[in-house]
């Protein structure tokens, strides 16, 4: 479909045969009932909520988009963190591995 302005829908319902804009009301289940003036200004008031709407889901579309890519990509205070050692410690209850938060490279 092709995209029109307001003004140039509003000429293009105009020019139509009442049937022709019963069948469009149908198509966009809207009432078919009232004057030609009434199904012009019916489909005029579709018209807007459409481009209200799309507006919106473009809207949400960027900003998931935006959130997407935020999420891809490591956060700078992550990167600036140092990696720690785990340290072996076979006495402690259980034994085994211990993170004690010691940054690499501070142990000899």
């Amino acid at each position: 479909m092709q995209s029109y302005n307001t003004v140039e829908y509003q000429r293009m319902y105009s020019a139509m045969r009442v049937d022709d804009l019963k069948n469009e009301c149908r198509r966009r289940n809207l009432r078919v009932s009232g004057s030609k003036s009434e199904l012009v200004s019916r489909l005029m008031s579709s018209h807007s909520q459409q481009i209200a709407t799309s507006a919106v889901v473009q809207q949400q579309q960027q900003r998931a988009a935006q959130t997407a890519h935020s999420l891809q990509q490591p956060h700078q205070s992550l990167l600036a963190q140092q990696p720690y050692q785990m340290q072996y410690y076979g006495g402690a209850p259980g034994g085994g591995l211990l993170n004690q938060g010691i940054p690499m490279g501070a142990m000899g």
